[in-house]
């Protein structure tokens, strides 16, 4: 019995000393093949690292570039907004200065009889006497032995107003003012004397003369385009309630003026502001 245990150990014995003898290369093999399949791995991942690393580097450097080229359109657009702004800032002062051009024009043409009145109106006036000529010796007088004539001080005055220039023609209304205040042309001398301011673009000397004009012609043929000029003055002095208080004025007392139309539309552009 004992003889057949031994037997059977050693039966067991030879056996495993044939398997590890056997299976030990095919286990170095295995795991040589599992060593270099892990190196491999982590070979691979290393690349999937670097790609990774790489990528993320070309996307920050691809939003980079578009954030700096959004921020270079955003500063042409800025710029090209504020040119924009510009020039229609630009557009708006032309327009302004075309309207008070236009303004200046209506009155540069002379608008003597702007304002028509009725028959019992024009017959206090003396229509008639209106178409005479004044004669030459009412706009002459003599002082200190020089002869001074009105008439050619109007013409002159008159030409240097149309010529631009200003200065000379103020002068020469200034000294016919002087002489002969009191004749039936004064009035159209006071006018012409608030033009060379207004042309000037003096305004606050332009609306001292109308006004003067007014009070001292409040029937006068030019009374309503004294106070015409006066508002365009206050509109351009800013003084926007005195302007609209005047053309007021201007529909209440002249409502036949040969220009009421512009009168209203300059209000309702007053009132809309």
């Amino acid at each position: 019995m004992q003889a057949n245990i031994r037997t059977f150990l050693m039966s067991v014995v030879l056996c495993l000393s044939i398997f590890i003898l056997c299976g030990c290369p095919y286990l170095t093999s295995q795991y040589e093949n599992t060593r270099g399949d892990i190196y491999e791995i982590k070979v691979q991942v290393g690349r999937l690292q670097a790609l990774q690393g790489d990528t993320h580097n070309l996307l920050n450097s691809y939003i980079s570039e578009e954030r700096q080229r959004d921020q270079a359109n955003l500063s042409k657009l800025t710029a090209r907004q504020s040119d924009v702004d510009r020039q229609i800032s630009e557009l708006r002062e032309e327009i302004r200065k075309l309207k008070s051009l236009i303004e200046e024009m209506r009155f540069a043409i002379g608008m003597r009889d702007s304002y028509p009145r009725d028959e019992s109106t024009e017959a206090t006036l003396n229509k008639e006497e209106r178409k005479i000529p004044i004669p030459v010796s009412e706009l002459v007088v003599t002082v200190d032995g020089e002869t001074v004539d009105g008439a050619a001080l109007l013409k002159s005055a008159h030409d240097d107003l149309a010529r631009g220039k200003y200065d000379a023609a103020r002068s020469s209304l200034q000294k016919f003012l002087q002489y002969f205040s009191t004749s039936k042309v004064a009035e159209d001398a006071l006018f012409s004397l608030g033009d060379t301011y207004f042309y000037e673009k003096k305004y606050e000397d332009a609306l001292t003369q109308y006004q003067s004009l007014s009070q001292a012609y409040p029937s006068g043929l030019r009374a309503p385009d004294s106070l015409v000029k006066s508002a365009i003055c206050l509109i351009n002095l800013g003084r926007k309630s005195e302007a609209r208080d005047t053309l007021n004025r201007v529909v209440r007392e002249f409502p036949s003026y040969g220009d009421i139309q512009r009168v209203k539309d300059l209000l309702k552009g007053l009132n809309e502001k």
